[in-house]
Parts: structure tokens; C-alpha cells; sequence
């Protein structure tokens, strides 16, 4: 302390510089700190970056240009849309007026169904009356009165279409119908209100009635083009899919086929010998005994044939197969959103 007396001036400039430097080496401690800090973001930011650019698509000029593709795509399809609606389509008039409640619902989905299952049966459509779903099997005993009754008629109105043109396709069988859930949408708009909470399974979902249509593959596009989504699983021969195709193109509503798929189920024999069996064997047989044939010319003893049994008359008839296949068609029924489908729409 005396010493301090005696030094007052030299105490006091060392006693600044411990604190100065006491200061500098906290301020060190702070910016490391800092320094540590923005290195973790960095590396968060390049990591960001890094998933970013490994996502699909990518940013490329390729993708870019694909996107601008789409557009013209879109753009041609809602001018087609605008002239289809300005050139006089009434869908009023298609799906006339809608029950008022859900009770007349359920008995005009039950009519319905009561009739459609008659008209396949009674041309051997349907193997099991009883069991064949077309799409509102939910329905069965009823109607909810929070359900969209207007929506779900008008679905009722598109596959009672779908299924006059497959029927007037004569397929061999009609196996099953699905369609999209008509409360989608406002599902959708509730999940994205409720984005943090927890989803609940819907109780009351029937298994086949309902199938989604794949983001990539529908032609919905929300506040611009919107969609009803229709499956139709049947069997028959390829002229059955083709005429039926061919149907719903050339079809007055808005019908696009999103997809179809193919799968083979069945050959059955059919042959081609008529009248009588031992004459055609013969023809054929006596084919093989010509210049270019497999014998050169040589005779060939076609009396035998007529000591053959039925048995081995039928082993050597020439068949042809006949395959059924399984066809699964998928197809949207496209309208204008709300807010485009005013009397500006030509003007598109």
C-alpha cells in the first residue's frame, strides 16, 4: 500500500493496462463465440443448399424448361375448356336437379343402383349381383346429412354415363367402379389450417369406394381447373376397350383418360371348324398333300377319319385363343373453378 502511495502515477497506468487487458481477452472470448456461431450457420446454410439441389426436380434450365411445357399444356387446355362452355354446354342441364336432403339421396342412389345392376345382369354383365360395388357402396343404407349431397349426385351422374357407354362396349364383365372422395378438397383445406395436428383417421371410409389420382397424373389444378376423378375396372376383349375409348372421346362432356392399364386374365378356346367336322378335317388335311405342302405331294389316307371318336375328332380341330383381359380405366370429368367459369371465360 506504501508502495502504491509512493508510485501513485506507475500503479495507476499498470492497474488500467490489467484491466485493458482483461477486457481484450473477454472481447476475444465473445467474438470466438460469434465466430463458432456463424460457422454453425454456415454450415446449415451449405447443408440446406446441399438438399435443396438434390431434390426432384432440381433447378436446372431442363426442369425449367419441362415447367414451361406444362404451362402451354395447361394454357391450351383451359382455352379448349373456355370454348367447349362458350360453344353451348349445359352441364345443368347434364346433371339435373339435385336431391333436396339425404334421404331422397339414398333412394335415388338406391334406384340407381337397383337398375344398373339389373341392366348388366340381365345381359350376363354382372357374376354377382349381390356383391358388385359402383363406387357408393358407403351409401347403402345411407346418406349423411353433413355429407355433399350435390357433389355426390353429380358423381352418381357421371358413372350412370360411364356405364351406358361400357355397356353399349359389351364387356364381358363389369367388376368394379370407384371414384375420388367428394369431401377431398375441404379435407385438404383442413389440413392445411391444421397443419401441427395430429391427423384422425376417417371411421367411416368404405374400402373401394374411393381411389386418389396420383398429383402428377390429374389435370386439377385448385382455383383454375377442377376435377372428379372415376375408375372402371371391367374384362373383356381389346375391341371392347377400344370402342369404349373411342366413345368417350368422341363424348360431349369434358372426359379426359388419364390411364389405363392392361392385364391379362384368360384364354379360352374357340374353334374355328363349322359344319361338319369330318369335311373341314379333310380340307385341311388335303392341303398338306399339294407341291409346296409339308409331304410334297405325297397322298395322304384321310379315310381314318372317319373311324375317329369324338374324343380324338376334338383333339385334332384347329383352335384359336381367345384372350379376356382385365382393363382398369381411369378418367377425370373436367370443369372450370368457380372463379373462372363467368361469362369471361371466352375471353381467356
Amino acid at each position: 500500500m506504501n508502495w502504491f502511495k509512493k508510485n501513485p502515477l506507475f500503479c495507476s497506468t499498470l492497474l488500467a493496462l490489467v484491466i485493458l487487458i482483461v477486457a481484450q481477452i473477454a472481447l476475444v472470448f465473445v467474438q470466438y463465440g460469434k465466430l463458432t456461431d456463424s460457422r454453425q450457420n454456415l454450415d446449415d446454410l451449405v447443408g440446406e443448399r446441399d438438399r435443396l439441389l438434390a431434390r426432384e426436380p432440381a433447378p436446372v434450365p431442363g426442369n425449367a424448361e419441362i415447367v414451361e411445357e406444362e404451362q402451354d399444356a395447361y394454357e391450351e387446355l383451359l382455352d379448349s375448356l373456355a370454348d367447349f362452355f362458350a360453344e353451348g354446354a349445359q352441364l345443368e342441364e347434364f346433371f339435373g336437379t339435385p336431391p333436396s336432403d339425404s334421404s331422397q339421396a339414398f333412394f335415388d342412389i338406391s334406384t340407381w343402383r337397383t337398375q344398373t345392376v339389373q341392366k348388366f345382369g340381365r345381359s350376363g354383365m354382372i357374376r354377382n349381383p349381390d356383391e358388385i360395388n359402383l363406387g357408393f357402396q358407403r351409401h347403402a343404407s345411407q346418406v349423411r346429412r353433413e355429407e355433399p349431397i350435390e357433389k355426390i349426385h353429380q358423381q352418381r351422374i357421371i358413372v350412370d354415363y360411364l356405364l351406358d357407354r361400357l355397356y353399349e362396349a359389351t364387356p364381358e364383365t363389369l367388376v368394379r367402379v370407384s371414384r375420388q372422395d367428394p369431401t377431398r378438397h375441404e379435407r385438404e383445406e383442413e389440413v392445411e389450417t391444421t397443419r401441427f395436428r395430429r391427423p384422425t383417421p376417417s371411421l367411416d371410409r368404405t374400402e373401394g369406394d374411393f381411389f386418389e389420382i396420383p398429383p402428377a397424373v390429374t389435370l386439377r389444378r385448385p382455383g383454375i381447373i377442377e376435377s372428379e376423378g372415376f375408375r372402371l375396372v371391367f374384362t373383356g376383349q381389346t375391341d371392347t376397350l377400344r370402342s369404349f375409348l373411342d366413345d368417350l372421346q368422341n363424348s360431349e362432356y369434358p372426359l379426359f383418360i388419364r390411364n389405363v392399364r392392361v392385364e391379362p386374365t384368360e384364354t379360352r378356346e374357340r374353334s374355328r371348324v363349322r359344319g361338319d367336322e369330318t369335311e373341314q378335317l379333310v380340307r385341311i388335311l388335303e392341303r398338306f398333300e399339294g407341291e409346296d405342302g409339308p409331304t410334297g405331294g405325297g397322298e395322304i389316307d384321310v379315310s381314318v377319319l372317319e373311324e375317329l371318336g369324338t374324343e380324338e375328332r376334338e383333339r385334332l380341330r384347329p383352335i384359336i385363343g381367345t384372350v379376356i383381359n382385365r382393363f382398369t380405366v381411369t378418367i377425370e370429368f373436367v370443369t372450370l373453378s368457380e372463379s373462372e367459369n363467368s361469362s369471361e371465360i371466352p375471353n381467356l
